[in-house]
């Protein structure tokens, strides 16, 4: 054993720069909702052998977000933070300042260097690496992923292989493996470290880890790579149990839905989880920005809005997908259309702005990089077996669809999340859809589809009404109407999430624009919501601090 006088303290080291050329605030940056910098603390944290967590940084946001992620925030030297600027030497300012305020005055016995960049660290994997040192079979390990693969170089006189023989072809799986640093952490004998400044010394020693683990964020394309990897993962977690019950002798026929037991995944207090977010319980209001059909057919149109939302503080925008031939009304489809681009049958209208394959994944990767959730509402099954290859976390139900019970059993057969807004609907017809839909990972969104919607036709008591008949459901609000005012006063009441269709201008060519809400108006929608939610506060009454003057200023009679 190299470490035999007691426990030996291992302390974790994470780097992470305010600055990033490649991406931008990188370490910032959310990958599964959640900023890389604290992914890389709370791998630490759950490692069993790791003592204390220090994240290093010139940024006062990456340290605020490491403190509350339980990491030590240490203020890292500016001349320790540009470009050129070494891991090691944060590191081992960290160690400096570790050990001016131990009474000690000692270094730990293994430091650990992570890389806030690696999104999908293994505890147990750092776990594997300080073993390795602590007992003495190493000084330096490195996480690596084993490849056999056949590498070769190029120059004037031609190629050549590298790790091979050109003239001896093995099969790869008869090849020793080789191994690829991921970058992903190192864990070294910090008296070693510190003699010699730098991360390999003495016998060094690989740490596998899965190739599915090993990746690396330095550029945009990275990013949106993670981020499809983690809306992947947590698509796969296995579904908890329907809890439908169908009551055949309760008036009409209606379906009564059983709330999850308490803890299960569509279960009030924990929410639905859709892509980087949790819609209901105690999560903030989720805000979708429908773009619809407001592109127009026009894929940097389409963009740009996405770009407008973002910029307003949505958490996703919704687009719509049919297959034309289907989806358009048999009596509709030979219908005169003015649009833009001249006369046209209604038919030839719904494929002139109707996006396909290319376009969703440009959406997609777009989505991705700009930290937001991207669905659609299928229009017809083929639009639901589209979206679902496409990788979108949850399928919505458009009004004008719940009573499609069809599309509902192919939506629910997906197994993904469903958001199902409820206008135009009875409560016996959204009664049926819910039946097929489920309650396990449902959304129902209070809605009237009108365009645009008046005030009266709101009935925004009708949250509490589906929120009661389905509980466990979480219940939002869809809205058509001109103004802010109804939109709020539904989160007033209670609803877990929002939607309002967007446009860059509400005079534009379209029939959803004039409905919409402008980015001006989305951001002010947004910030209401957000000032709502702090203002609906907890319930319980209570005697704030800034009452206290005007209460010892004005009050008369004071009980005891």
């Amino acid at each position: 054993m190299r470490f035999e006088s007691g426990p030996a303290r291992v302390v974790a080291v994470i780097p992470a720069r305010g600055g990033s050329k490649g991406v931008p605030g990188k370490n910032l940056r959310l990958v599964g909702g959640v900023p890389l910098v604290v992914r890389a603390v709370r791998a630490a944290r759950a490692a069993g052998l790791v003592d204390e967590v220090i994240v290093s940084s010139d940024d006062e946001e990456i340290r605020l977000a490491a403190a509350r992620a339980g990491a030590l925030a240490l203020v890292r030297p500016a001349e320790l933070s540009g470009d050129e600027a070494s891991s090691e030497s944060a590191v081992l300012h960290a160690l400096d300042a570790l050990r001016a305020g131990d009474p000690d005055g000692s270094d730990p016995a293994v430091t650990l260097l992570i890389q806030a960049t690696s999104p999908f660290i293994d505890p147990a994997s750092l776990d594997g690496a300080v073993e390795r040192v602590l007992a003495g079979t190493a000084d330096s390990v490195f996480s690596g992923v084993a490849e056999r693969a056949f590498v070769w170089r190029e120059d004037d006189l031609g190629a050549y292989g590298v790790n091979h023989e050109a003239s001896v072809r093995q099969r790869r799986q008869d090849r020793e493996p080789e191994w690829r640093e991921t970058g992903a952490f190192y864990a070294m004998a910090t008296d070693l470290l510190r003699a010699s400044g730098h991360r390999f010394n003495g016998r060094i020693a690989v740490q596998p880890v899965a190739e599915g683990d090993a990746i690396e964020i330095d550029t945009p394309e990275e990013l949106a790579h993670a981020e499809f990897v983690a809306v992947q993962r947590d698509l796969d977690l296995p579904r908890g149990p329907e809890r439908t019950e169908r009551r055949p002798h309760e008036p009409n026929g209606t379906a009564r839905m059983t709330a999850p037991a308490a803890g299960t995944a569509g279960s009030a207090p924990t929410g639905v989880r859709i892509g980087r977010n949790l819609v209901g319980g105690t999560a903030p209001v989720y805000v979708i920005a429908e773009i619809g059909l407001n592109h127009n057919g026009s894929l940097p149109l389409a963009l740009e809005l996405m770009e407008r939302a973002k910029e307003a503080g949505a958490n996703a925008v919704k687009f719509q997908k049919r297959t034309p031939e289907i989806a358009t009304p048999e009596h509709m489809k030979d219908v005169p259309r003015e649009t833009p681009w001249g006369t046209m049958s209604y038919l030839e209208y719904r494929r002139r702005v109707e996006f396909g394959r290319d376009e969703y994944l440009a959406i997609a990767e777009r989505a991705a990089l700009l930290g937001l959730d991207w669905f659609a509402s299928p229009w017809d099954e083929p639009s639901v077996a589209f979206l679902d290859e496409l990788g979108a976390p949850t399928h919505k139900i458009a009004s004008a669809s719940l009573t499609d019970l069809g599309l509902l059993a192919a939506v629910a057969a997906t197994g993904k999340p469903v958001i199902c807004s409820t206008g135009m609907s009875t409560m016996g017809e959204i009664d049926r859809a819910v039946e097929v839909l489920g309650v396990d990972r449902l959304v129902l969104l209070h809605a009237t589809s009108s365009y645009p919607m008046p005030s009266e036709e709101a009935n925004l008591r009708t949250i509490e009404t589906l929120r009661r008949r389905y509980p466990g459901v979480p219940v939002g609000y869809s809205g058509h109407e001109p103004g802010l005012e109804i939109s709020l006063g539904a989160v007033a009441l209670g609803a877990v999430a929002v939607e309002r269709h967007l446009t860059l201008d509400r005079g534009m060519w379209g029939s959803d624009h004039a409905a919409s809400l402008e980015p001006d108006d989305l951001a002010r929608l947004v910030t209401g919501i957000r000032t709502l939610e702090l203002a609906l506060g907890d319930g319980v009454k209570r005697v704030f601090p800034g009452e206290e003057a005007p209460k010892a200023k004005l009050r008369r009679v004071l009980q005891p």
